[in-house]
């Protein structure tokens, strides 16, 4: 069996923070014997374990975690050493009470650490060397290399539709923005800083849902960026600014900011940054129902993470990609995809990749119609992101095992995992989980004959998604509450629900919604007698549905078409009609 390949800390780096690795990595090699200092700084979990990984199968260094090690236990770690002993004093927490005892031995123990022949290097994160810096700041004359490293994959991996490939967790943006402040007010500061610091809080900002906030430190960080001529800081800030308005919905606005950052990280000859642009472009082609252009960009991304070796990145594209078979119809293309993806975050460890993978391969089976398949991925999934705490992840699982339940007509069980999804992202302060499940919640009370309640849920939906900008959930909501007043009989007000989602659907791209309400308005005019008008929005249906390659909705709707011909006689168009729907279930049957 070949070893594990190491995913190098470069492919999370800037070009300009690259050398800085290489730099200390070089240090590193020719420290030989001798005592060798260095503090290093990551702003991710992620990249703080590539950082750890790397040295420790590189390197053979020892891993001494600081949140679990006191005074006492440490000093026997030195005192016992190896020959040519290299130790990492590793922290990357947010716990006050752990971070604080964790200062505390380095205070009590730096003289012995400056004073033994060591190579000793001291990982934390931003939060922690802040402290460093103001309680510790000794350390810093005796240190041969000091470092801010920050993960330009920061606001969040690209997604496999689930949730995002980074855990969001509930973290303290008024903490952030008053750090922000405070450096803003000293007499002197250094852009490469306050750039670094603008992009920390948008993050902050943007994993408690406050977009606009986020929109504004990333459009100042691109200002200082331009006017110092970074273009490492613009590529990224760019990218963000897109990353956020494809969360929004504002899909040709995301598709500009991405396709300028893909320009700057060649410029720079940036391959990973290229890859992320790329993968980004992709997802908004797939999501505008355009699969030919996606799958594109998403395999010229694959090339890319291929070539630079970055594993991780491949899993997410494979994943990608494989979520694209699956709306074209194309299951069997679709597993391939994924279960490679699969694999390749089992070989590299990464937990929350193989959860999301899972995650993905249960929705597959779903659509297939092998529910108990189905829920043995998503409860696997859920194991996992139970057993790494990731609870958006956890959310995301019993919203899908709800939906199954549902689906198997075992409504008590469904609407109980339901709701606690809706609890675990009302507890963690994901909006636009928490509209995904009320939307949810008020489908099955749709199911149910409740339409009052279904009405109660798809609104409170409607209003979150309308105050977090997001605009393809504002049309689902719309849509559904069309559907409810549909079904009530209230055709009018149906109506005017299914054209405002359907002009929001137009406004961000999104072929399948807008299709889906055309169908549904057909319908409507079908019902009230008025047949040329409905046969109008049913063959534009059609029209997109054929050109997105969905050939269930296409069956479907000219089904529709053909009911409307016959009361109407037409015998030739008929004619037509069944043909086309003759070829269209021939292509779905199974080859024997």
């Amino acid at each position: 069996m070949e070893p594990t390949a190491t995913v190098s800390p470069e492919a999370f780096l800037t070009p300009a923070e690259a050398l800085q690795f290489q730099k200390l990595v070089k240090m590193l090699k020719h420290s030989g014997k001798r005592s060798f200092f260095s503090i290093i700084a990551s702003d991710t979990a992620d990249l703080h374990q590539a950082f750890n990984t790397y040295f420790t199968e590189k390197f053979q260094a020892t891993i001494i975690d600081l949140s679990e090690t006191p005074e006492k236990k440490l000093k026997v770690f030195f005192s016992k050493h190896k020959e040519d002993p290299f130790y990492i004093l590793s922290l990357f927490s947010t716990d006050e009470e752990v971070t604080d005892k964790a200062l505390q031995v380095i205070l009590f123990s730096r003289d012995y650490i400056s004073h033994h022949n060591l190579r000793l290097m001291l990982h934390c994160d931003f939060r922690f060397l802040q402290k460093l810096e103001v309680k510790a700041y000794d350390l810093f004359s005796v240190s041969s290399f000091t470092a801010y490293f920050s993960d330009i994959l920061h606001i969040r991996q690209q997604d496999f539709k689930t949730p995002s490939e980074k855990p969001l967790e509930v973290v303290d943006f008024e903490k952030a923005e008053s750090d922000l402040l405070k450096y803003r007010r000293k007499k002197k500061t250094d852009a490469g800083t306050l750039m670094r610091k603008l992009l920390d809080t948008a993050v902050k900002a943007y994993n408690t849902s406050q977009n606009e906030k986020a929109l504004e430190l990333l459009n100042e960080g691109l200002k200082l960026s331009k006017s110092s001529e970074n273009k490492d800081f613009m590529g990224t800030f760019i990218g963000n600014i897109g990353l956020i308005y494809q969360d929004q919905g504002r899909s040709e606005e995301a598709l500009k900011y991405h396709k300028e950052a893909l320009e700057i990280h060649k410029e720079i000859g940036y391959l990973q940054g290229q890859a992320n642009q790329l993968g980004n472009i992709g997802l908004i082609y797939q999501d505008q129902g355009r699969p030919e252009e996606a799958l594109k960009y998403l395999k010229e991304a694959l090339e890319i993470e291929k070539q630079i070796g970055f594993l991780q990145g491949q899993a997410n594209q494979l994943g990608n990609i494989g979520l694209i078979y699956q709306d074209q119809g194309r299951p069997e293309e679709a597993l391939k995809y994924l279960k490679e993806a699969l694999e390749i975050h089992k070989e590299i460890g990464y937990l929350q990749g193989q959860a999301s993978d899972l995650g993905n391969i249960g929705l597959i089976y779903k659509s297939q119609g092998r529910p108990e398949e189905a829920l043995k991925y998503h409860k696997e999934a859920l194991e996992i992101h139970k057993e790494i705490g990731y609870l958006q992840g956890q959310a995301s699982d019993l919203g899908n095992i709800g939906l199954i339940y549902q689906s198997q007509g075992r409504p008590e069980e469904a609407l109980k995992y339901l709701k606690e999804a809706l609890e675990i992202n009302k507890q963690i302060g994901f909006l636009q989980g928490q509209a995904t499940n009320l939307g949810n919640i008020g489908a099955f009370y749709q199911d149910q004959g409740r339409p009052e309640e279904a009405l109660k849920y798809h609104k409170e939906a409607l209003e979150i998604d309308k105050q977090i900008g997001f605009l393809q959930g504002q049309a689902s909501a719309l849509g559904n509450i069309g559907l409810i007043y549909q079904d009530q009989g209230r055709p009018e007000e149906a109506l005017k629900y299914h054209k405002e989602a359907l002009e929001i659907d137009k406004q961000i791209g999104f072929l399948q919604g807008q299709a889906t309400n055309l169908g549904n308005i057909g319908l409507i005019y079908q019902d009230q007698g008025r047949p040329e008008e409905a046969l109008k929005y049913h063959k534009e249906a059609l029209e997109i549905f054929s050109q997105i390659g969905l050939p269930d909705l296409q069956i479907k709707t000219i089904e529709n078409i053909i009911a409307i011909l016959e009361k109407q006689n037409k015998s030739s168009e008929i004619r037509s009609f069944k043909s086309k729907l003759s070829k269209l279930k021939k292509q779905k049957e199974p080859i024997k």
